[in-house]
């Protein structure tokens, strides 16, 4: 259980993500009804890209340790360590987030771009889901969008827990002021 909700708008991008960490049965295939606080953020940046983990394996600590941000190299380097937990077997799913739109890197390694620049993942990601689209509708900012929804499964389904972890990022501007005499150019 989890959930991980990620938005931009084109300007500005973020993703959020509850605190639990749930206990599964030895096979995985179900959930236990105990939880605890999980040790290490289930989102995380690399770059300009924004990543959030969701499911079982050790599919994200693969992922944090390649420092890979753009989706398709991330899902070929994660194919390369199948052998070594990151298993399609297994249930897991990374969502990136870039100034343009959402990404999923799905668990049998392959990537989906999302369409409508919004997405949430995770097995309490419904109560998001209609937070993300509420959210993008009255043209809120991506940052409180996605704290939002992210609190919204929290507060609606048993499988997310506070506090809610977030991340944005915001445009890039170039600098166009012009250099000063003092300025020295090279």
């Amino acid at each position: 259980m989890t959930v991980i909700a990620g938005y931009t708008d084109g300007n500005t991008w973020a993703i959020a993500a509850d605190s639990g960490l749930f206990e599964s049965n030895s096979d995985g295939t179900s959930y236990t009804d105990l939880w605890w606080p999980t040790s290490t953020p289930k989102v995380w940046r690399v770059g300009d890209s924004l990543l959030g983990f969701s499911g079982v394996g050790a599919a994200d600590d693969i992922a944090i340790a390649s420092k890979l941000g753009d989706p398709y190299k991330l899902a070929d380097y994660l194919r390369e360590f199948k052998e070594k937990g990151a298993d399609p077997e297994k249930d897991w799913d990374i969502m990136v987030v870039t100034q343009r739109t959402v990404f999923m890197v799905w668990q049998d390694f392959s990537v989906s771009k999302m369409k409508r620049h919004y997405h949430s993942s995770g097995g309490a990601s419904a109560p998001a889901l209609g937070a993300l689209a509420s959210g993008k509708a009255f043209k809120a900012p991506p940052l409180q969008v996605v704290r939002v929804a992210a609190q919204a499964a929290i507060d609606h389904h048993t499988g997310a827990r506070a506090p809610v972890v977030s991340i944005g990022l915001p445009k890039k501007t170039e600098d166009l002021t012009a250099p000063s005499k003092s300025d020295k150019v090279v």
